[in-house]
């Protein structure tokens, strides 16, 4: 019957997002397979090389988040009678459950990743001598300004990662963002918004 049909189609676009949010928590934004390491290895290329990775991983993370809301649409569309809105009042406890799935990914993500990235820097430090701008750096001269400051960006590339997914207003799939007077907005290319960074920034333990 109906009830049948209804139940499912909303078991196969739940299990879509599910497989989503799985994929979400075991994903890393470095690895240490993805460089392949040089008798030398030149610090500043290095660095160049974690922005690149770094990057087309956090671009994937981002289409697999933006395809959640098509899912709770086609979800919404079964359930409610009303026009898909994404703000559907039966549907509004598991958006919420989505957004903390997408929340704990995203924080496992930053803590996993930053993980990786300091097993990285001093397995390249501990086994191979380090150029930087021009000037060799053995092990026991591996801290200096031009490492560090390098250290620090690859770092808070990946610690401000979350500042690219835009979280969803209370209740709704809808993506949020701060309302601002008119006066406010001049200038501005475009409103800002709402992001997981501010509540995964609160975790101390995480940036």
């Amino acid at each position: 019957g109906i009830e049948f049909y209804i139940f499912l189609q909303v078991r196969k676009h739940v299990l879509s997002i599910t497989n989503i949010l799985d994929i979400f928590k075991r994903s890393t934004l470095i690895n240490q397979n993805d460089f392949v390491s040089d008798e030398y290895v030149n610090m500043d290329k290095l660095s160049k090389q974690i922005e690149c990775v770094v990057e087309n991983k956090v671009e994937s993370l981002l289409q697999s988040y933006r395809s959640l809301r098509p899912l709770l649409l086609k979800i919404e569309s079964v359930v409610s009678e009303a026009s898909c809105t994404g703000a559907s009042s039966e549907l509004s406890s598991y958006y919420f459950h989505v957004q903390i799935n997408v929340y704990n990914a995203l924080s496992e993500v930053v803590v996993r990743s930053l993980a990786n990235l300091r097993q990285l820097l001093f397995s390249q430090v501990n086994h191979q001598r380090i150029y930087s701008k021009g000037v060799e750096s053995y092990n026991d001269q591996l801290i200096n300004d031009a490492h560090i400051a390098q250290a620090h960006r690859c770092t808070r590339l990946i610690t401000c990662t979350p500042k690219r997914f835009i979280r969803w207003m209370n209740g709704t799939c809808s993506e949020a963002a701060i309302k601002l007077d008119e006066d406010d907005i001049l200038g501005l290319s475009q409103p800002p918004s709402i992001t997981y960074y501010e509540a995964i920034a609160r975790n101390k333990y995480i940036v």
